[in-house]
């Protein structure tokens, strides 16, 4: 399975790093240079890892988007993919939000 872990803090990498263990291909995006740059040597050259820039950044068409952002950030990430895979936010959010992203994205 193709996946893109959005967010490559403490809870994308280990989400991440668990999935490629079981044989997945797994890229990572994050926005903070220094986050990228400690997955890079975390990887060592096992997975991508890309740091999306500008507000009309395309993120490649997967089968699963892990968003593992911080809560104020998830929602904004969530409407900005474009792609027909399935969204996963796997970040504290307050009750109902992933509710109301579904409604909003159309994919219940």
């Amino acid at each position: 399975m193709k996946i893109n872990v959005i967010g490559a803090g403490v809870v994308g990498m280990a989400t991440g790093l668990g999935l490629m263990r079981f044989g997945h291909e797994v890229s990572f995006f994050d926005t903070s240079p220094s986050a990228c740059g400690l997955a890079v040597a975390r990887l060592n050259g096992k997975a991508k890892v890309l740091q999306p820039t500008g507000a009309g950044f395309l993120y490649p068409e997967v089968d699963l988007y892990l968003i593992c952002t911080p809560e104020e950030v998830a929602p904004k990430v969530a409407k900005s993919i474009t792609g027909s895979g399935a969204i996963c936010i796997r970040s504290s959010v307050p009750p109902g939000t992933c509710d109301t992203l579904s409604a909003e994205l159309d994919r219940s």
